[in-house]
């Protein structure tokens, strides 16, 4: 009898795992902002992380573009994009501000200003890195001799 119990279970947990693989994920946040950024910079979903919290961007201008979301409430999505220069060109300040205005809302102006006093500060830094803010935005960079990488996020 334990036998016949053992077996039934061992059944049913596999027939359950097999469902679990076979389903698809359902959408979640971070799909629809990734989808409203994309829309907005004339770019198209790439691709998805595993824990769902990342989702990659194809654009023109940059060779990555990343959105994140975390599930922590207290941590605003934010946004990684990288460029395979250490010297961004106005292309890829464009593309960085309108992603940036789609995520926060903010004004290009801002962005613009918070991305380039990021970079100059990244420049400068003995390690290429640079952490930098204007009024309600976070900006972390950092530089190298063939790439620049800009992360950031709406403060409060």
């Amino acid at each position: 009898m334990k036998f016949l119990i053992a077996s039934v279970l061992l059944i049913c947990f596999s027939l359950v795992a097999q469902a679990q693989g076979n389903s698809t994920r359902s959408p979640t946040l971070c799909d629809a902002l990734g989808k409203q950024i994309a829309d907005k910079i004339g770019g198209a979903l790439d691709s998805q992380s595993s824990s769902e919290s990342e989702i990659s961007l194809r654009v023109k201008d940059a060779s990555d573009l990343k959105v994140a979301c975390s599930s922590d409430k207290q941590q605003a999505p934010s946004i990684f994009i990288r460029t395979e220069s250490a010297n961004p060109t106005a292309a890829f300040y464009k593309l960085l501000a309108d992603a940036g205005r789609a995520l926060t809302g903010l004004s290009l102006r801002r962005l613009n200003k918070g991305a380039h006093n990021c970079h100059r500060a990244s420049l400068g830094a003995i390690d290429g890195r640079s952490n930098k803010g204007v009024r309600r935005l976070s900006f972390e960079c950092h530089t190298s001799e063939s790439f620049s990488t800009f992360r950031f996020y709406k403060t409060s």
